[in-house]
């Protein structure tokens, strides 16, 4: 065998070890990933198929995969409060509601005098 030919067998030797230690890598965070999303049993069960294959697509997933926010997120809007005594704003998703602040003369006594704007995500 000639010196270019044991230099491309070496060259793509080390390509397929690399690719196969990311798909050593990425099985157990696939897996992790569909058993947070579908729930431990359907994990359990089809975990062994569907993320195994998504981790040996890793280059698919991970440098060509659509990254965009889901359609739930993207269709959240943002509310922006703004305290004009303290002068400051944030932003929170309209879903979430702002609440009264507690009362100061209650049971808490002066240390809930410094909240401004409570807010509860929804349940």
């Amino acid at each position: 065998m000639n010196k270019l030919a044991r230099t491309a067998k070496g060259i793509g030797g080390f390509l397929m070890g690399s690719y196969l230690f990311v798909v050593f890598l990425m099985t157990p965070y696939y897996n992790w990933q569909y058993a947070k999303d579908h729930g431990f049993v359907a994990g359990f069960l089809v975990g062994a198929f569907i993320p195994t294959a998504k981790a040996v697509a890793w280059p698919y997933f991970v440098f060509l995969a659509d990254r965009h926010p889901s359609e739930t997120v993207a269709a959240t809007k943002l509310i922006e409060y703004t305290d004009n005594k303290y002068d400051y704003a944030f932003q929170f998703p309209s879903d979430w509601k702002i609440q009264k602040p507690p009362d100061p003369s209650g049971r808490q006594g002066r240390s809930a005098s410094w909240f401004r704007a409570p807010e509860r995500a929804p349940t």
